[in-house]
C-alpha cells in the first residue's frame, strides 16, 4: 500500500526584543529536523 505523506504549514510571528522568540525559533528548528518531507518556514 502506498502511504501518503502529510504536511504542516508553520508561520512564525516574531518581534525584536521578544522574550518568547528564542524558544519559538528552537521549536521551528526541531520541527524542520524531524520532518521527513520538505520544510518551509515563513517569518513575519
Amino acid at each position: 500500500m502506498d502511504q501518503q505523506k502529510g504536511f504542516a504549514v508553520v508561520e512564525l510571528f516574531t518581534s525584536e526584543g521578544c522574550s518568547s522568540c528564542p524558544q519559538a525559533d528552537a521549536l521551528i528548528t526541531r520541527i524542520a529536523k524531524e520532518t521527513k518531507g520538505p520544510t518551509t518556514v515563513y517569518y513575519r
